[in-house]
């Protein structure tokens, strides 16, 4: 990855982080990166695909700290443990990445991100089983999902005490606890000879059902803006022209972030766009979700 992609994205997780997805504009993350908009369209076509950049970046360099311990061939628990610790401080050193998801459960997810995050989550899941069989042996086979979700939940909230609350943690103490009271629920399930709860198959199955949910208004015409961000970026306009157009994108961008944008203001900044045919089909259709008159 180039530097300046790399500094769109640690500028842009910041930005997330601290106003939020929606209310961040291109130009703030430009302006933070010290960079032109033009640069920002050279390297992604649209916020949406920044965010899914920047999942991928954050779990690519997430999976290298991993595998970087898995190759070193400790001893099955110490190796889960020195994992957890691993990913933990990768977890506070970019915490901002997980303050925008905590602040934006419903970041623009479109079909690419939403999968995206799905086979992650099929593959962390994975993590588990292989980490808890090679732990516990294929008696735990059964019990997986189970205790995959348990470990998961006590992560998650030690970590949002840390992060929300600015609880300090001692990370390898920490990861030592969670195997430690692991050891004592494995126990525990081998001892009762419970059914489990949920399977890998149910999982499996649900997982395969998993569908994106559907888009607000207000999140399908941002889409709408951003595939005219591109649109404007591609076409053989003036520099002015071009500059102008985006500007009043930007405009009608922060207006839908508003609480209740202003419908006037919106079939005014949409009259921008009359005559520039490449783009009279997203005019007409966020005129027609917002139910207003085309000037």
């Amino acid at each position: 990855m180039n530097e300046k992609k790399r500094n769109i994205i640690e500028a842009s997780i910041a930005l997330f982080a601290e106003k939020g997805f929606y209310a961040t504009s291109v130009q703030e993350i430009v302006d933070k990166s010290n960079l032109s908009k033009g640069s920002f369209y050279l390297h992604f076509r649209s916020k949406d695909e920044l965010m899914l950049r920047i999942f991928e970046y954050y779990y690519d360099l997430m999976n290298s700290k991993v595998e970087e311990v898995r190759q070193e061939n400790l001893p099955p628990k110490e190796s889960f443990i020195k994992q957890i610790r691993i990913q933990l401080e990768e977890i506070i050193k970019h915490k901002d990445f997980i303050i925008t998801q905590f602040r934006e459960q419903t970041i623009s997810l479109n079909e690419e991100l939403f999968e995206f995050i799905r086979q992650k989550d099929i593959e962390i899941k994975r993590w588990y089983e292989q980490n808890l069989i090679n732990m516990y042996g294929d008696r735990a086979e059964a019990y997986v999902v189970d205790l995959g979700v348990i470990v998961e939940g006590m992560l998650s909230n030690y970590m949002q005490l840390s992060i929300k609350y600015g609880v300090e943690l001692d990370f390898h103490k920490m990861a030592v606890f969670l195997v430690r009271r692991l050891d004592d629920i494995v126990e525990g399930i081998f001892d009762s000879g419970e059914e489990p709860l949920i399977t890998k198959e149910q999982l499996l199955e649900s997982a395969q059902l998993m569908k994106l949910p559907p888009d607000s208004v207000k999140q399908k015409i941002e889409k709408d803006l951003m595939e005219m961000q591109e649109v404007v970026n591609q076409l053989d306009l003036d520099s002015a022209k071009a500059t102008e157009l985006q500007g009043v994108i930007d405009y009608l961008s922060s207006e839908m972030r508003k609480a209740e944008p202003k419908k006037f203001l919106i079939q005014g900044l949409l009259a921008n766009f009359k005559g520039v045919s490449e783009l009279d089909e997203f005019r007409h259709r966020i005129a027609e979700r917002l139910q207003i008159r085309l000037l």
